[in-house]
This record gives structure tokens, C-alpha cells and sequence, in this order.
């Protein structure tokens, strides 16, 4: 399966800590308030529990779940196995800020076999993490269905092959990145995986290619008496 279970761990390590300590500040609290309302802790006139704090603590304990549970969740929930992939529709990026930019057609793979060389690559993906850097519209987005199905996945793949760094402007740099994601922006994990990226130079950029132009033969000149 595609993002596999080491690659969102690996993903979300931060969430996943943050989660944990949030679970253990919350446990600790609760059994700490429990205690002060026992009678041996009235009798003995101690009242350890802090309202506001554990007022804060539930707020970042909130905060902390509401942005990460949904993502980490769903990047379970959509993972799919490259192998089943029957189809996929290749959309080539474009700068929409750019008025000079016409957008291409979007191609359609069928060849099942051509499709399985390209997505098992991504057995080798690794994480990447944009620190201070944009990534590009150059690439290309695919949509994919899977067998047994006659409609595109919510999943949705961007190829991104170049990025910015914050505060340049023209500046660019070579990338190798694969975003998954869902177009609710439920997950959006983010890849390195240059394999990939030689198989869409190979198979999928002539696709794209303008096709050749012809010019028409030259007249033969009039010879000189």
C-alpha cells in the first residue's frame, strides 16, 4: 500500500508526539484532579488541581487533535495499492499567474503494465519536508482508477519538479517531489522520489511534447545564365 504506515509516521512524527504528550498531560491531570476530591485529600485540606491549567492544557489538547487527527486518519484511509491501478489521467501544471500559459489537454495512460513500472516506484519515496520553500506548478498532476472502478480516486497525485525558496523570486531549484493528497485536503503528505520522476521524463514528457513542424519544401531558385 501507497503512502505505507513507516512513510505517514514518519510524515506526521511531530502530530504523533505532540498527540502523546498531549494524552499523557491529560491522564495526569485527570487522575490528579480525581485524587484531590477524594475525602483523604479534603481532610488533609490539599487541592492540587490547577483549573487553569488544566483549563490551557485541554484548549492545546484540542487544538493539537483537531489539526492532526483528520490528516493522520486519512492518510490511513486512502492509502491504495499502486498495483491496481487501471488508469491514470495526467493533467500537465501551469503557472496560473502567467497569461502566456496555455494549458494542455489532459493525456489518459491505460497500459497497465507501463502504469505498474511507473508506480512502483514509489516503494522508494522518502519523506521531504519544504522548510522555507515553495514549490513550484511545474510537473504534473495525476488522477488514477483502480480496479473495480469506474471513477478517479479522491486520491490525487502532484508531481512537482521545480521550487522557490521563501524570498526569491526568480531563482529556481530542481525537485523531485511527490504530494498526495485528497481534493477535501483531508491528507497531503509530501515525498522525494527521484525514480519516479525518470519514469515521467521517459514515458510521459513526450507525450507532451509540441509536435514537430513541417515546413514546406523550398522552391528551387531560378539558375543564373
Amino acid at each position: 500500500m501507497f503512502p505505507t504506515t513507516s512513510q505517514i509516521l514518519n510524515n506526521y512524527l511531530l502530530q504523533l508526539v505532540a498527540l502523546i504528550l498531549m494524552l499523557v498531560v491529560g491522564i495526569g491531570l485527570l487522575i490528579r484532579f480525581i485524587r484531590a476530591r477524594s475525602p483523604e485529600a479534603r481532610k488533609e485540606g490539599s487541592y492540587p488541581a490547577n483549573w487553569a491549567f488544566i483549563g490551557v492544557a485541554l484548549v492545546i489538547a484540542f487544538v493539537v487533535c483537531y489539526f492532526s487527527l483528520p490528516a493522520l486518519v486519512n492518510a490511513f484511509r486512502y492509502r491504495f495499492d499502486p498495483q491496481q491501478i487501471t488508469e491514470i489521467r495526467v493533467t500537465k501544471l501551469s503557472d496560473p499567474s502567467s497569461a502566456n500559459t496555455k494549458k494542455a489537454e489532459p493525456v489518459v495512460i491505460t497500459d497497465r503494465e507501463l502504469i505498474a513500472k511507473g508506480f512502483q516506484t514509489l516503494t522508494t519515496a522518502a519523506g521531504y519536508g519544504a522548510n522555507h520553500e515553495r514549490l513550484l506548478p511545474d510537473g504534473y498532476g495525476i488522477d488514477f482508477k483502480l480496479a473495480g472502478s469506474n471513477d478517479y480516486s479522491p486520491m490525487h497525485l502532484i508531481a512537482y519538479r521545480m521550487s522557490r525558496k521563501a524570498g526569491e523570486s526568480t531563482t529556481t531549484t530542481p525537485v523531485s517531489v511527490i504530494a498526495v493528497s485528497t481534493y477535501q485536503e483531508a491528507a497531503d503528505i509530501t515525498f522525494n522520489c527521484p525514480a519516479f520522476h525518470t519514469w515521467l521524463r521517459k514515458n510521459v514528457d513526450p507525450l507532451f511534447a509540441p509536435p514537430p513542424i513541417n515546413l514546406p519544401p523550398m522552391a528551387n531558385s531560378t539558375p543564373q545564365n
